[in-house]
């Protein structure tokens, strides 16, 4: 990808630029639709007892899979080696 990026250096500014470009309106569209004046005057309460019996436990298997994510890791083994395998034979062919 470097050697890539190397040739085409005006394509690698230009692409560069576009992803700063477009972060910084997707961060501003953001904030102008969560964070703009209330024109509406709608009031929302804070979390109850039911949203936070939801969302406690979702935060807490993302705080487990955050720090200990090699169980998820092992469901999917079997097929990645199965496609690395794979990947090789087709290079190895390829190369005949």
């Amino acid at each position: 990808m470097a050697r890539t990026a190397a040739g085409h250096v005006g394509l690698t500014i230009a692409g560069s630029v576009g992803v700063l470009l477009t972060t910084l309106y997707a961060l501003r569209f953001i904030q102008r639709a969560y964070y703009g004046p209330n024109t509406h005057h709608w009031s929302i309460s804070d979390l109850g007892a039911r949203e936070l019996a939801i969302d406690v436990p979702m935060m807490a298997i993302l705080l487990l899979l955050g720090l200990y994510p090699q169980p998820v890791f092992n469901t999917f083994d079997a097929t990645t080696q199965h496609l690395r395998q794979y990947a090789a034979q087709s290079i190895e062919a390829s190369n005949r």
